[in-house]
């Protein structure tokens, strides 16, 4: 007896109740069988065979091709065909899913590989903002402890050849007379020429009160720490959209590989002649489909965390750029004003030509290249 006419007798032979049960998909499925036995030609090969089972098996619906097992779990050759066509799609499934865990396992590591070196590549200029700050600070301080010296430390010169001496003298009869203290100054001259110094120590103290306060002020508080505070936020808010993705990352790389075990898990169970299937809790293509949702969501935020972090370099070439604009206004702000309380000088025209033909954005450019960040020069 041929393949096909086994395959006829064992439809043939179901009993009359399991007909009523199977639906329209399951009778073309006969009927397509049928077919195939009427033509009386010779044995077919056994891949061409396979190719044919597999034909029908596509036409069937999961449930009906739940049914059909459980109907034929006994034996025969269709029975067999259904395995093998399960086992073929569970090992197609199976490689799919490994090679896709390889690919995003890589694909992550890519990925936080050239995070960690942008992220020490914005340390480097953190660092380098840090001292920016530092320098003013100390230069403010310093002033600070100039201003202090003048007022509280150094004396002044005026009246120190001048004579303090108490006499009496006659007032009108009621006042019975009086001692009064009185001045004299033995070098007048000398004396005006100390006064003149004083007067002057005083002015300079005045404008190194100014320029303290311009330090502070204009290029500390209204330059740097403004820049300071907005580079911060907008560091920390690509950072925590980085984080966020990592933890719905590390949640559906989890939820998959649990899927990936429960399928093959009842896979194998299903296999074993001992266990009865049932479409309750025995939901072959239910546990597929659980799998291949779960990769599909994997494998989307694993291309959302790509993004991010292509972004996160993207915002952070602006931030950067924007700070280092900030730190040579700073510097040149600091010129001006050095130049205002103590006058100009060569040097200072020199490094006024130099800030201004700094070219930032081709530097950073330079050094947050994509290349660069990942062969790791110019680390």
């Amino acid at each position: 007896m041929s393949y096909q006419d086994q395959i006829n007798n064992q439809v043939a032979q179901k009993p009359q109740l399991e007909e009523e049960k199977l639906s329209k998909d399951n009778e073309s499925t006969n009927e397509s069988a049928q077919k195939l036995n009427s033509n009386n030609e010779p044995l077919l090969e056994e891949e061409e065979t396979k190719k044919n089972t597999e034909n029908l098996m596509q036409n069937l619906n999961p449930n009906k091709l739940k049914q059909l097992i459980e109907a034929h779990i006994g034996g025969g050759p269709f029975s067999e065909a259904i395995v093998e066509r399960k086992k073929y799609s569970f090992e197609l499934l199976k490689n799919w899913d490994s090679k896709k865990c390889e690919l995003l396992f890589n694909h992550k590591n890519i990925l936080e590989t050239f995070v960690k070196k942008i992220e020490k590549k914005q340390e480097f200029l953190k660092n380098a903002m840090a001292n920016v700050m530092k320098f003013f600070t100390q230069r403010m301080n310093q002033e600070t402890d100039y201003i202090n010296c003048y007022q509280k430390k150094i004396p002044k010169m005026n009246g120190i050849y001048q004579e303090v001496i108490a006499k009496k003298k006659d007032y009108p009869q009621e006042l019975n007379g009086v001692n009064v203290k009185e001045t004299i100054d033995h070098f007048p001259l000398f004396s005006k020429c100390l006064e003149e110094i004083d007067q002057l120590l005083l002015a300079k103290q005045k404008k190194l009160e100014a320029y303290k306060n311009s330090i502070e002020k204009d290029i500390l508080k209204d330059l740097l720490m403004q820049e300071n505070q907005e580079y911060e936020k907008v560091s920390q808010e690509i950072r925590d959209e980085i984080i966020g993705l990592r933890k719905k990352l590390a949640k559906a790389n989890g939820n998959t590989a649990d899927n990936s075990t429960k399928h093959a898990n009842l896979f194998t169970e299903m296999l074993e002649p001992s266990n009865k299937f049932t479409l309750e809790n025995k939901d072959l293509y239910n546990s597929e489909i659980m799998l291949l949702a779960s990769s599909e969501e994997q494998i989307k935020l694993h291309k959302a965390m790509g993004k991010e972090i292509m972004k996160f370099w993207q915002k952070l070439s602006k931030i950067e750029l924007n700070r280092l604009k900030v730190i040579q206004k700073a510097f040149q702000e600091f010129l001006v004003k050095s130049e205002e309380y103590f006058g100009t000088s060569v040097e200072y025209n020199n490094i006024r030509t130099l800030f201004v033909n700094i070219d930032s954005e081709k530097d950073l450019e330079k050094y947050l290249d994509l290349e660069n960040c990942f062969s790791g020069k110019n680390q």
